[in-house]
């Protein structure tokens, strides 16, 4: 299901109840607009109030280095559904920017979905789609490996 259609659908069916804490694991899928196969990642998360922290890790799908696994600390905060999260990799050489999400938690807080972009790689300013979900995606990442995830 192409990403601006999963959007309208989850949009159109929200539950009512109300939104809980982002503590705990998320799986994501981050798109880029030229490439069809999105990047999987997984974060773990702790929010006190509104501030949130965490650290994820995702496969190397930029690097032109022999490294397969990129790690990164995360920040932000939310806002009611309104989500702003940053996360800067940390501890590879070539991947010392920050990513800004921004999004809306759905279906009570077991779903963030919005944007994410990134500026100052040379002359480049990219962004795309992003879709997180509490737990794991198991049909993106091989179960050992996320076992073992932060």
């Amino acid at each position: 299901m192409p990403v601006q259609h999963l959007f309208k659908y989850l949009r159109q069916n929200k539950p009512t109840t109300s939104i809980r804490p982002l503590t705990g694991r998320w799986t994501g899928l981050y798109h880029y607009p030229s490439y069809e196969m999105p990047v999987p990642f997984s974060v773990q998360f702790t929010q006190t109030g509104n501030s949130i922290s965490g650290s994820s890790i995702e496969p190397n799908t930029f690097l032109d280095m022999d490294i397969e696994q990129l790690p990164a600390g995360w920040t932000g905060h939310c806002d009611g559904t309104d989500v702003q999260l940053f996360k800067t990799y940390s501890g590879v050489e070539g991947a010392d920017h920050t990513v800004i999400y921004r999004g809306k938690i759905e279906q009570g807080g077991d779903v963030i979905l919005g944007r994410w972009s990134v500026t100052g790689l040379g002359d480049e300013n990219r962004s795309g789609f992003f879709e997180m979900r509490r737990g794991q995606w198991r049909e993106f990442w091989d179960t050992e490996e996320v076992a073992n995830e932060p």
